[in-house]
């Protein structure tokens, strides 16, 4: 978890003042790229990684690149 979660969840205000990394990260429910912010800022958004050790990439594309199996990356 990065500081920035970690102080918010740590304070009780993970749901509102969890702004995210903006890095993008694989969500395997899903078979699709998603952001690493909070989760009203748009569609794409999906708050942090269920866990630590998961890729963050720079762009949904760097991202997408790594879904070989998917047909077509949201």
């Amino acid at each position: 978890m990065n500081q920035e979660e970690c102080i918010a969840k740590s304070t009780g205000t993970e749901s509102k003042e969890y702004e995210g990394t903006n890095g993008w990260y694989v969500n395997v429910e899903w078979d699709a790229c998603v952001q690493d912010c909070h989760v009203d800022n748009g569609d794409d958004c999906d708050g942090p990684p269920d866990w630590y050790g998961k890729a963050l990439y720079d762009t949904k594309k760097e991202c997408c690149e790594t879904l070989f199996w998917v047909e077509e990356c949201y």
